[in-house]
């Protein structure tokens, strides 16, 4: 790590490949891939969907791929027609501090477990409008030891994120070596793991998953862990 340790057992840089939401797919097609290489991810969570396959959400957690906080609701942007019934423009402090813990009580009755990081929806990161906008980082910072993406403070790390939807392996591992170059951070931000034909444009191709993990395998020197355990090991927490 660039004026500080070194990442675990010599690695030259930190993978954190994470996908939210909780869609059925990822535990259809995203459990099998990662379980299969070994890998452990990070899951930030809503709630139709997981409440509806519990069994298998708990197995995987205990399987060692992190719960994470994603809000109980989603609010983003009502600038987006499909969001407008709960955008976050109508939302105060008190409302989203509200989202924050109960979706918090709701994943430590679930899984026995708080959840320690968190990923802001659609990567919102105020609440109001205009005059009464205001941003609610404070709120997540007193919450959670770390939010998808933020800069590390007492690194210094370089933070890169890198989406996977409907992105090819050779741009994922552009990313990566850009990385390795200088010992950094790198999350992987995706949805549903599905076959590339599937329909949401916001699919990562699961064949595209398993050739990452893969290549990691070969590589050998990238050390692959939910957000949760590389955010504690950066900041000794």
């Amino acid at each position: 790590m660039p004026g500080a340790r070194p990442w675990p057992n010599g690695k030259r840089c930190a993978l954190s490949l994470s996908f939210d939401d909780a869609r059925p797919t990822q535990a259809d097609y995203g459990f099998p891939v990662l379980d299969k290489h070994g890998y452990k991810a990070t899951f930030y969570v809503c709630f139709r969907d997981l409440d509806a396959r519990p069994d298998l959400w708990k197995a995987a957690h205990r399987n060692g791929h992190e719960i994470g906080n994603h809000t109980v609701s989603h609010p983003c942007s009502g600038k987006a027609e499909w969001s407008r019934h709960n955008a976050i423009e109508d939302y105060t402090l008190e409302r989203i501090a509200r989202e924050l813990d109960d979706a918090t009580a709701k994943i430590e009755a679930l899984f026995g477990e708080k959840p320690r990081t968190f990923a802001y929806p659609c990567g919102e990161r105020h609440v109001g409008r205009d005059e009464n906008r205001r941003s609610y980082e404070p709120l997540v910072n007193e919450r959670f030891l770390y939010a998808r993406g933020d800069g590390v403070l007492t690194g210094p790390v370089p933070v890169k994120v890198q989406g996977t939807d409907r992105v090819d392996l050779d741009r994922v591992l552009q990313r990566l070596d850009e990385v390795r170059a200088n010992g950094g951070w790198l999350m992987t931000v995706g949805h549903e793991i599905a076959p590339k034909d599937h329909p949401d444009p916001l699919t990562t191709d699961h064949e595209m998953l398993d050739a990452l993990c893969r290549n990691l395998a070969e590589r050998g020197d990238v050390w692959v862990a939910p957000i949760k355990e590389v955010a504690a090991y950066v900041k000794g927490a």
